[in-house]
């Protein structure tokens, strides 16, 4: 199995992003390291097959100080509340040691480019949104690398919200 792990720029998240990857190759598994992703950009890279299932390091909207996990399942989706049950079972039962530890993987360049590509091929005409003032939620700074890319992209007056910790 291959677990991607993204985090949000939260102070904590290198750290629990250390811990994570730990556990997962020393169950047996590939960590596949995204870095600082939003959770979409998770869900995106899933889709992609970059790896089976993902774990992102994040606590949402809520404050910096604060910090969490979300398991998305094969191909980014949410887990159903049957998987979320049997996922915390599992967290609950003694994890299994495996003599021969998965590997450790960069990809944060490849998850980015797969999130940016996902990106190019849905969005519209830019003129729709000439003159148009549009807000946008930076997810606390994880999302804060598109800012760039929508204010090149679009010829809008752009609110940005969320740039928290930054990256």
């Amino acid at each position: 199995a291959r677990v991607m792990v993204a985090r949000d720029p939260r102070p904590s998240g290198p750290m629990l992003e250390t811990g994570v990857a730990a556990g997962v190759v020393g169950c047996g598994a590939d960590a596949v390291l995204a870095g600082v992703l939003p959770t979409s950009g998770l869900a995106t890279a899933l889709r992609a097959g970059m790896a089976d299932v993902g774990v992102m390091i994040t606590a949402s909207h809520n404050p910096a100080e604060d910090n969490g996990f979300k398991v998305l399942a094969v191909g980014g989706r949410k887990l159903t509340d049957e998987e979320a049950t049997a996922f915390e079972k599992w967290l609950q039962d003694d994890a299994p040691f495996h003599r021969t530890p998965g590997l450790m993987q960069e990809e944060a360049e490849g998850a980015w480019h797969c999130y940016q590509t996902a990106l190019d091929s849905v969005t519209p005409d830019p003129e729709v949104f000439r003159g148009r003032r549009i807000a946008v939620d930076l997810a606390n700074g994880a999302a804060a690398p598109l800012r760039d890319w929508l204010v090149r992209r679009f010829p809008a007056d752009f609110l940005f919200l969320g740039e928290g910790v930054g990256r």
